[in-house]
């Protein structure tokens, strides 16, 4: 019988591109060269055909509690889908230690799953890492008594340990960057040092690829790698520099040029790969000592004539136009740049040590060498004013210039993330909401700035359900199949059409409809010095709720049509169809059946 010493769980989420933890696959990498035996779990894949007679209103519902009000435990059709079969490896493998890499948005589910574990007799030692484990680990243990313990920063290292402590059942006192229980104490063992040569870490496994995509899909998957960890950055919402802050160590380390086109190298010629997406949280990183990097890179790129694109994450203050120049000469084909916000308070406050004009301009350069751009963007934020607001609404020109190119959504809130000092900030003035399971959120300051906030607060999940109705039709998400399938039958047109009326519909509600929205509701501030009254407020609101549920459920008929293969799933799709909740206002595409 198969057995591993660790197991890693690769928790499922609806709509990532890459289903793949780049963590995991080092762990399991540097593991596996120390003769340990060690597995990543994925969950089962949910199966959705035409015979399938309760799989796509069910799934499209679990998918819309996901967006729309987060995971709803035992109720949602993917949690339902997936532990059994989680279970069911983990009872074959036996592992002595079972790792899980949460984040505050997915830690609920995640740790429902950890105690099912536990109800179902699972007594392995059970560890969580990661930037949320790492910075909330005391408040995790002393909550929640089915974790064992913490690794906390990076844990290549300290995974390893852990387990020949485990194994000879010694104690865990003295590993160094892991905090664990003992009995009713939470005891902090020394922070472990950062590695200092990356080079001496294996590169990541990826046996996966092999076991987990089919051919069709390797040829538009986009594999995570990486050249550098940590970001010299200092921004204040910003967990990077508290994660890498736990040991003693330079904050920026970067794996040798020669040793990343390597493993870019091997990954294009085994699996035909050819776009990738380079996780580094900086990849062009500071100074001279960035540049240098950076041109190295590229001469070995030119040097072994490879022919692939790529996207990085890159600080607006890092690129000017002779590097963005070199970066297109050797695949360039996207960038997510941090420009935050428009306003000049905001970016103070972020401490991004940035200039609106900066990021204008570097927008502007990738637009002329033909690179699209990607923002991160934080559109309310608790101190944020009204005429912070009307700045911030700048960025909708900015993106209607990109007309064509695939945007992001513009009107997220700041998520205070644990450990940070916005995080810290906000505790202090009193303007935190939530707690350590259940992530936080803020409180408004500025009333009027949270009257905007509330009125287009419904447009998030709903905006993101429909992107991944887009997604599916290009063949997304990789945890779902039955997909492959259908994209052979359909008419490319179909697909085509299906797409670009999403699209129109996503477009419409992003630039036009929120966007004026908020100018409006900015102009009835300005007329009503004392607040808009409850009822105006109310009517407004229920607006909102009636345009979005009504042109959801407008993408719901569309994705529908789409999913026609022949006269037996014409059928099926009407009975869906019939399903419908035609409530504009509700929150529900289908009733529960």
């Amino acid at each position: 019988m198969k057995h591993a010493d660790i197991v890693f769980i690769e928790y499922p989420t609806v709509v990532d591109r890459e289903p793949f933890s780049l963590g995991f696959r080092y762990m399991v990498s540097y593991l596996r060269s120390k003769g340990v035996s060690a597995e990543i779990i994925f969950p089962p894949k949910i199966l959705l055909s035409r015979n399938n007679q309760t799989g796509w209103p069910e799934m499209l519902n679990s998918i819309e509690q996901i967006f729309c009000e987060g995971y709803k435990k035992q109720n949602n059709y993917f949690y339902k889908s997936i532990v059994k079969g989680i279970l069911d490896q983990i009872q074959e493998l036996k592992p002595l230690i079972i790792g899980f890499s949460p984040y505050d948005k997915f830690f609920v589910p995640i740790l429902d799953y950890i105690k099912f574990l536990r109800i179902k007799g699972v007594r392995s030692h059970i560890t969580i890492g990661g930037h949320y484990a790492t910075l909330a680990a005391r408040q995790i243990l002393e909550t929640v008594p089915e974790i064992d313990s913490v690794v906390c920063g990076e844990g290549e290292l300290t995974i390893c340990e852990l387990l020949e402590r485990v194994k000879t059942r010694a104690g865990l006192n003295g590993v160094p960057g892991l905090i664990y229980r003992d009995g009713k104490k939470i005891v902090l063992n020394q922070p472990r040092r950062l590695i200092d040569d990356l080079d001496s870490i294996p590169s990541p496994d990826t046996n996966v690829f092999a076991e987990r995509l089919n051919r069709r899909e390797m040829s538009f998957f986009s594999p995570s790698v990486s050249s550098s960890r940590g970001c010299y950055g200092n921004c204040s919402f910003c967990t990077i520099r508290e994660f890498y802050s736990q040991g003693d160590g330079k904050r920026w380390r970067t794996v040798s040029p020669s040793k990343f086109v390597s493993e870019i190298d091997y990954l294009s010629k085994k699996f035909g790969f050819k776009k990738f997406n380079i996780v580094d949280d900086d990849f062009i990183g500071p100074g001279r000592i960035g540049l240098e990097r950076f041109r190295e890179i590229s001469k070995q790129i030119k040097h072994k004539k490879m022919r692939i694109s790529f996207v990085i994450n890159a600080r607006v203050c890092d690129l000017d136009e002779n590097k963005i120049k070199m970066l297109k000469e050797i695949g360039l084909n996207s960038v997510f740049l941090g420009i935050e916000s428009m306003s000049k308070n905001c970016l103070s406050r972020f401490n991004k040590r940035l200039k609106v004009e900066n990021s204008i301009k570097a927008i502007s350069l990738l637009k002329k060498y033909g690179i699209l751009s990607y923002f991160g963007f934080i559109f309310f934020d608790p101190l944020i004013s009204v005429e912070d607001i009307k700045s911030n609404l700048k960025i909708i020109d900015i993106i209607r210039a990109k007309k064509g190119e695939e945007y992001f959504f513009p009107y997220y809130p700041l998520f205070p993330l644990i450990g940070t000092p916005v995080f810290k900030h906000l505790s202090r003035e009193g303007l935190l909401r939530g707690d350590y399971i259940r992530g936080f959120t803020f409180k408004f300051r500025d009333k009027k700035s949270e009257f905007i906030y509330k009125l287009i607060k419904p447009l998030y999940g709903n905006i993101e359900f429909i992107r991944f109705l887009i997604y599916f039709i290009f063949g997304f998400p990789f945890n779902i199949v039955g997909v492959e399938e259908k994209l052979r039958k359909l008419n490319q047109n179909k697909a085509e059409k299906a797409i670009r009326e999403l699209f129109e519909i996503d477009e419409y509600l992003l630039l036009d409809y929120t966007y004026q929205t908020i100018k409006d509701a900015i102009k009835l501030l300005e007329k009503s010095k004392g607040g808009v009254c409850r009822k105006t407020a109310k009517m407004m609101r229920c607006d909102v709720r009636n345009v979005v549920g009504s042109l959801k459920n407008k993408a719901v008929d569309i994705f529908l049509d789409y999913l026609t293969i022949n006269p037996d799933f014409d059928t099926k799709r009407d009975a869906v169809a019939r399903k419908c909740n035609t409530d504009a206002g509700s929150c529900q595409i289908f009733s529960k059946t």
